[in-house]
């Protein structure tokens, strides 16, 4: 328990700004009530200390760290970290992952990307239009939920996410 309480404060000192927010805060909540989660920020943070050490062999951490993906939560908890930390530190991914992992680590990617421009259009595009206000309510504000999802299915049918 105390190896798990001593990673994720490393995590989270590596995650800054990112690990006071509420999705965050979220997945540290399940971490703390599972052990297979907890096992795994102890595999992770195992990596990102040797990681960068060429002495260290990757396969070692890679295999550790698998071997704890079994169920979704534990894979998007990987996923943010890997995303928020390791390629930030410039560690990247293939070193930790195999290759299933790695492909769908690759979509989660796109899939976030897509619906973080997507959000951005849909707070952004009524933003220079006076008339959107009717007695004080921004009337645009009804049409973001539909807009993000259209351009989300937009998005994901072009080819590749500028």
């Amino acid at each position: 328990m105390v190896e798990y309480i001593k990673a994720l404060e490393h995590l989270e000192a590596k995650l800054g700004v990112e690990a006071q927010t509420f999705r965050w805060r979220r997945a540290a909540s399940y971490i703390s009530e599972d052990e297979n989660l907890q096992q795994l920020v102890v595999a992770l943070n195992n990596g990102l200390s040797h990681g960068k050490d060429p002495k260290s062999r990757t396969s070692e951490y890679q295999a550790e760290i698998v071997a704890h993906l079994r169920t979704v939560n534990s894979r998007y908890i990987c996923f943010q970290i890997l995303q928020l930390v390791f390629e930030n530190d410039g560690l990247p991914a293939e070193q930790f992952l195999d290759e299933e992992n790695l492909n769908e680590y690759r979509e989660w990617l796109t899939v976030s990307q897509i619906n973080d421009q997507a959000i951005k259009i849909a707070n952004t595009w009524a933003k220079d239009i006076p008339d959107r206000f009717v007695e004080g309510v921004d009337l645009s504000l009804g049409l973001q939920c539909n807009l993000i999802v259209a351009l989300i299915k937009q998005m994901k049918s072009q080819p590749s996410v500028g």
